[in-house]
């Protein structure tokens, strides 16, 4: 009797352990699976078999398979086949972009959304291509002449050397071609008009591409890496040539850019473009980005007009066969370094170099400077620098005027700035305090990045935008938290204003912190990216419970947070909120969240409570984390 009693217990307590856990009786244990809100259909979130050949079931918990989550195949790289039934109508990555061994896609004859001709998936009316499997042999492709769009990661890391679309295509979306690294020619239709981010990146063997006229935009990124291409025509009909369009592309030698309607070179457009000897713009530029030309060490000449107003930093940095050029007056705004390493900053001479419209752009040798009173604006001063006086008529600080200057401790800044630019002190470790000067309207982002010697900022009289609380920066309405120093000495921090948002890297890399204390803010409370990021003493942060949205990064890496609770009302966490936070346990994910990013959770904790069926069951299920209902 007592054995059988033992045993009875034995599988009670088994029981117990599953339903912890949260195993799920219903449908093959190795398709991991959420219902929809109206419990009629299941949504594959996770295959976690070992199987090479899939098969995916027609039903899940009893329920027709309706969708394919987006990243189900992620830890399943060893998979070279999948057949799908016909109840799938929608696939979140239809490209299946996680499956490098991928040869064979199958599709149920009657299905409704999806058809596979040669082992390729199209969308079923023959408009869309969704998937070349990368696993798949050959080396040449040409799309059905009914094809209009090419689809996302449609050719991801495909083994192809030549493809050719015929005249109907008209997009290429984001990643098409991305990392196909044996493509040497791609004959693109004549009535191509977007071609989207990332679309070639990493086509390394790729040596020329003729854009047709028809073409109005390339997003960012878009031949981003490819590492043989050799020259580019952009023809007049482009209006947006985005960031990083060409960037490492170190073979090619000639770009010319026909559209009068782009008139600013975007954020690294040409950066690491060793080879490029020259570049003409048809239109006349008002601005050049940041690091759009940098490392051209080839670049021989490039021309700027009078509309110039704007170099951003590192714009020409490292280019260094650029011996003339020409800065108009008009220019006002010059981000750091934007001309370091350049035969042209070479060339000119004096310890306190000033161009364009009374730009400071360096400083040469001295660590005490007094820049003259003809100065309008600061874009960098070199690293070396203890003690800087800034004259009045300075209105701005530029883009990073003083990154890394580490041995900077005295700074004397006059009433009349009235912009600090991004990360303009970043990395000034050197620095004690800091006074926002009475007409400083604009503070920009990352501005105190690791500045992790600041004690207490102050705000000077008369300022009518900023404002501090216990030497933290505010805004002037004590809504917005902007910056807390760093090297306080304070444990603790209690926010006494209400309603608050948190501004981008607030807190981040605090060493003191342990306790932050935001429960009087009791109305809509949004964190930004990297608030509270890297405080290593940090173990204790709370909100109301009207607090809704933490940014990506948050609390990344504060591997002694363990006194905090996700919140009902919480709506949006981001990626990686709370990765590396190692002293991070239970926690409940209300069924309220409508997002939850990648990596949030990872490198936490203890068993996740979720409710069946919602966001946080379809997350925790995803990736693998303990949970219990």
């Amino acid at each position: 009797m007592k054995k059988r009693l033992s045993l009875i217990v034995l599988m009670l307590a088994a029981v117990l352990l599953m339903t912890a856990c949260g195993s799920e009786p219903e449908g093959p244990q190795e398709f991991a699976y959420v219902l929809d809100t109206t419990g009629e259909w299941a949504r594959l979130v996770r295959y976690q078999g070992e199987a090479e050949e899939v098969v995916l079931p027609e039903t899940l918990g009893g329920k027709p398979l309706k969708e394919i989550g987006e990243d189900a195949f992620a830890s399943a790289p060893f998979v070279t086949s999948i057949t799908i039934p016909a109840s799938v109508t929608k696939i979140g990555d239809p490209s299946f972009s996680a499956l490098p061994k991928l040869a064979k896609i199958a599709v149920a004859e009657d299905s409704v959304g999806f058809l596979v001709q040669d082992d390729v998936l199209y969308h079923k009316k023959m408009k869309t291509i969704y998937c070349y499997p990368q696993g798949k042999t050959g080396d040449s492709f040409t799309l059905p002449d009914s094809i209009t769009t090419i689809g996302a990661k449609a050719f991801y890391n495909a083994q192809l050397k030549t493809v050719t679309m015929g005249d109907k295509v008209t997009k290429i979306l984001a990643g098409a071609f991305e990392n196909s690294a044996n493509l040497e020619s791609v004959t693109l239709s004549a009535k191509l008009s977007q071609i989207y981010e990332r679309a070639f990146s990493g086509c390394v063997s790729l040596k020329s591409v003729a854009l047709p006229d028809s073409l109005t935009s390339i997003a960012a990124g878009a031949f981003r890496q490819c590492a043989s291409l050799e020259e580019i025509s952009v023809p007049a009909g482009v209006g947006v040539l985005d960031a990083e369009a060409f960037d490492g592309c170190t073979a090619m030698k000639k770009a010319v850019i026909a559209g009068t309607g782009i008139q600013r070179v975007s954020a690294a457009t040409f950066r690491g473009c060793t080879s490029l000897e020259s570049v003409a713009y048809a239109a006349e530029l008002l601005g050049v980005g940041e690091g759009a030309f940098q490392g051209c060490e080839s670049l021989k000449e490039f021309r700027l007009t009078d509309s110039l107003t704007t170099l951003e930093r590192s714009a020409f940095q490292g280019c260094a066969s650029l011996t003339e050029l020409y800065l108009p007056e008009s220019l006002s705004v010059i981000g750091a370094h934007a001309l370091d390493g350049t035969g042209y900053l070479d060339s000119l001479e004096g310890d306190i170099v000033v161009v364009g419209n009374g730009v400071v752009v360096a400083v040469r040798g001295a660590t005490e400077v007094v820049l003259p009173e003809t100065v309008k604006a600061v874009s960098f001063l070199n690293s070396d620098v203890t003690k800087v006086t800034v004259p009045e008529g300075v209105t701005a600080l530029c883009d990073g005027a003083f990154q890394d200057c580490a041995a900077l401790a005295d700074i004397s800044l006059p009433a009349s700035l009235t912009q600090i630019g991004k990360e303009a002190f970043a990395g000034c470790v050197g620095l004690r305090s800091f006074t926002v000067p009475a007409g400083v309207s604009a503070i920009g982002d990352g501005c105190f990045t690791g500045c992790s010697g600041i004690e207490a900022f102050q705000v000077a009289s008369g300022n009518a935008t900023f404002g501090v609380d216990q030497g933290v920066l505010y805004d002037n309405s004590r809504k917005y938290l902007i910056w807390y120093p760093q090297g306080s000495a304070n444990t603790s921090y209690t926010v006494p204003f209400g309603p608050i948002l948190i501004a981008d890297g607030a807190f981040r890399g605090a060493s003191n912190l342990e306790t932050v204390d935001c429960s009087k803010a009791q109305d809509v409370l949004r964190v930004g990216e990297y608030a509270f990021a890297d405080c290593p003493k940090l173990k204790s942060v709370r909100f109301t419970d009207n607090f809704t949205t933490i940014g990506a990064h948050a609390f990344e890496n504060d591997a002694a947070l363990s006194d905090f609770k996700l919140t009902y009302s919480m709506n949006n966490i981001g990626e990686r909120a709370f990765a590396g936070c190692s002293s991070l346990g239970n926690q409940e994910i209300s069924g309220a969240l409508s997002k939850i990013g990648k990596g949030a959770f990872e490198g936490t904790t203890g068993v996740y409570k979720v409710q069946a069926n919602t966001l946080g069951d379809e997350f925790v299920k995803t990736w693998a984390l303990p949970y219990k209902r």
